[in-house]
């Protein structure tokens, strides 16, 4: 064999082998591609479970306030230590705006009244 003749052929081995590892990565991409739907899908599918839970517990957290005449400091307890203020308010705002909800006159009193006493204290 010639000179020539080895080069080519050493230029087609070399030119098969980069054509087999695009494919490879072409391959792997698509597989990659597949895999990161299916990660974020999942991901939105929890973050709407998430959310739904939430709003059915802030609804409900929001029942205690409002139907049941209770403050957050009263409900917190019922809910067996599992929420705090903060999270009793974040809650409750996911459960819908303020001005759709009625009114509740006893638990603006007692939260002014608990406002008062943690007024004397400070």
């Amino acid at each position: 064999m010639g000179k020539q003749a080895v080069r080519q052929a050493a230029r087609r081995a070399a030119s098969q082998v980069q054509a087999r590892y695009r494919r490879e990565r072409v391959e792997r991409d698509r597989r990659l591609e597949r895999l990161a739907v299916e990660v974020l899908t999942a991901l939105g599918e929890r973050d709407a479970m998430i959310a739904a839970t939430e709003q059915r517990a802030g609804a409900a957290l929001q029942a205690m306030i409002i139907d049941e005449h209770l403050t957050v400091s009263e409900a917190a307890p019922w809910c067996a230590g599992a929420i705090s203020h903060r999270e009793a308010a974040r809650l409750r705002q996911l459960a819908g705006p303020a001005e759709n909800r009625p009114v509740n006159h006893s638990t603006l009193t007692a939260d002014a009244r608990r406002h008062d006493r943690e007024g004397e204290f400070h």
